[in-house]
């Protein structure tokens, strides 16, 4: 199937959720109805995370530690194989008037040894079960959509990482996406004007086909016989499916999407190597400034991030620290949504922090006689830590250590048609919310061909999230004959409030061949630069 027709099911689709109810029925209005509002009414969602078990499975770290942010009231009677929970979690979700709800769900067979296969399966079935019973006993449970999780994409050295760029790459996706839809009743499913929906976790950085969802969508209508609704999470960099944005918990709902994401708050302090900031609930008020924002996108579509995703804080299900208070906010902004109720303008929700709150990135650098800048040198740096710069390890930011005609490099692990990114971040103690301008050098291998630029965490509030990744103008690089390879980035407004993702400064985005960096540096300019416009400078 063409790009093109299936960019015309996904706007068929956005179109006939967008229709008034009579033109969905193929009727024309009466004269009389032209006096009559005449809408479509928004249908919410919200990502179900399934797979708990108590004591066992998602409530530990590794070394032991309390891994959950927020706690189930009853956390003995929470099991993934026990259809008795997922309908407690049901029956709560009908008291929100949620519509929908999406398992997360992976069927690989890197997962075969650690038993996530047979897990999710379990969890599924006893998930079917749950809904079975409410519906037996005449009550009209939530659908179901399917949640994609793509984490297998980067499966922590289980085997080798799946490359999604060759040519049947889509197959690594269908094992998941017919294995749910072949266990799930037809009758169960929430579909979008016929279309059976999936939402599609975020690539995780890694180089994709552009064309691999068209190839999803032609293989499940020869199984199905219905095309799916194909929603992917913007770092998937194809022009034929809806959108949608993940992170909404943490920075809020994001605006020129398809589909609106929400969520009521941000924190995995109690996961182990992570450093993404927090963002604070502040007794509902982020929950309810989000649902305001949403409600004057005149969204179709809206995704809850999440019931019970309780690792990273952001679920809304009953919880021992926030009992029913967001089921109940829930159920009041989405009657607000369906009734077409804006927010009252004259009594804004304001928030004590409009940002997510940085955690502090210091504490593994010490000064040794050079005070006046921070470096990362790839031959020098054997580790994640340079003097005073440090890679970021984070889902879009993945990189391998090379060597190239005898040089030491750092790659991301995406290039050729897709954006890659590498992540950095600057010691506290160099560098942190501080004003003054600064200026990067950026050694790249000769060989590099593409586009760079650099985007770094500025005052800029303009820029997007609310500054955290202004972007420097775009660099073309063409490779050995030019003889320049090192980029020095002149930035007058840097921020460097470890607001980025992984906790990090700045990243360098590239789209292109070979892009691989020798090392890098960053000095403090004796004075600030009055404009706040970056440069950059090819040398």
């Amino acid at each position: 199937m063409s790009n093109t027709s299936l960019h015309f099911g996904t706007l068929l689709a956005l179109l006939l959720l967008a229709l008034p109810s009579h033109a969905q029925s193929g009727k024309n209005p009466k004269e009389g109805d032209k006096k009559k509002p005449i809408s479509v009414v928004p249908q919410t969602g919200a990502i179900y995370h399934s797979r708990w078990q108590h004591p066992r499975i998602g409530f530990r770290n590794p070394d032991g530690s309390d891994a959950l942010i927020l706690h189930f009231p009853d956390a003995k009677a929470v099991n993934f194989a026990d259809p008795k929970w997922h309908l407690s979690q049901i029956e709560a979700m009908m008291e929100t008037e949620i519509d929908f709800f999406l398992p997360v769900f992976a069927f690989h067979k890197i997962y075969q040894k650690a038993r996530v296969n047979e897990h999710n399966e379990t969890s599924l079935r006893a998930l079917i079960k749950a809904l079975t019973t409410i519906i037996k006993g005449g009550g009209r449970p939530p659908h179901v959509a399917m949640f994609l999780d793509t984490s297998f994409l980067d499966n922590g050295g289980m085997s080798q990482k799946p490359d999604m760029a060759k040519k049947n790459a889509h197959l690594v996706l269908l094992e998941s996406i017919f294995k749910f839809y072949d266990i799930l009743p037809k009758q169960l499913r929430f579909t979008a004007s016929g279309y059976p929906v999936i939402v599609v976790d975020s690539s995780l950085g890694r180089n994709h086909n552009t064309d691999l969802f068209n190839q999803v969508s032609d293989a499940f209508l020869l199984r199905y016989k219905s095309r799916p609704w194909i929603i992917t999470e913007k770092s998937w960099q194809v022009a034929s499916t809806a959108r949608w944005q993940k992170g909404a918990a943490l920075y809020g709902p994001q605006s020129a999407l398809d589909v609106q994401s929400i969520g009521p708050g941000y924190d995995d302090t109690r996961t182990p190597k992570r450093g993404t900031p927090i963002r604070k609930r502040e007794d509902g008020r982020f929950y309810a400034w989000s649902w305001n924002k949403i409600l004057l996108s005149n969204p179709t579509l809206i995704l809850i991030e999440s019931w019970n995703d309780f690792a990273n804080g952001t679920g809304i299900a009953d919880s021992q620290e926030y009992g029913h208070i967001y089921m109940d906010l829930t159920r009041r902004f989405i009657g607000r949504l369906k009734n077409h109720i804006l927010p009252d303008r004259k009594k804004p929700v304001r928030l004590a922090h409009p940002d997510p709150i940085p955690r502090p990135d210091k504490g593994w650098w010490h000064t040794q006689g050079i005070k006046d800048r921070v470096f990362f040198v790839a031959k020098q740096h054997r580790s994640d830590f340079g003097y005073g710069l440090r890679l970021g390890r984070v889902d879009d930011g993945s990189f391998r250590r090379t060597k190239t005609a005898g040089i030491s490099t750092i790659t991301p692990t995406g290039k050729d048609s897709t954006e890659s990114y590498l992540y950095f971040g600057i010691a506290d103690e160099f560098a942190y919310r501080i004003g003054g301008s600064y200026e990067i050098e950026v050694i790249v291998h000769p060989a590099t061909k593409g586009e760079l630029t650099l985007q770094y965490d500025s005052w800029d509030r303009s820029s997007p999230i609310a500054g955290a990744y202004k972007s420097t103008p775009k660099v073309s690089l063409t490779g050995p004959k030019s003889g320049k390879n090192r980029l020095i980035y002149t930035l007058p407004d840097p921020r460097f409030g470890n607001r980025q993702n992984g906790g990090t400064d700045f990243r360098l985005a590239f789209r292109g061949d070979n892009f691989a960096i020798i090392g890098l540096q960053a000095r403090r300019l004796p004075k600030k630069l009055m404009t706040t416009k970056a440069k950059v400078e090819l040398r």
